[in-house]
């Protein structure tokens, strides 16, 4: 069930409560973060980050902290990645 306080929230965007509402119908375990959600609407990256950013601030959600296997700094980053942005191994491309 989803509460009133979210959907009649007074400063959050329409976009915000949409997409809190959807975060909290999907099953546990399931993905919500910005590339999931972007696949799934036809809103793009910058504006779900903005309305993910939007429900953070009013406490709708939570970004979990992982420890870099390196450095033991904590950061935030999806489950795949070990390293913290300073000890993440170059990425190199070819031509």
């Amino acid at each position: 069930m989803i509460g009133n306080h979210l959907t009649q929230h007074p400063e959050l965007s329409l976009l915000a409560i949409g997409l809190g509402c959807h975060i909290q119908s999907l099953p546990t375990g399931t993905p919500a973060d910005i590339k999931s959600l972007a696949a799934r609407f036809k809103e793009g990256t910058t504006r779900i980050a903005a309305a993910l950013r939007e429900l953070e601030t009013y406490g709708y959600l939570r970004h979990k902290l992982r420890t870099c296997d390196t450095c033991d700094r904590a950061f935030r980053a999806p489950e795949t990645e070990t390293h913290c942005r300073d000890c993440r191994p170059a990425t190199t491309t070819h031509r």
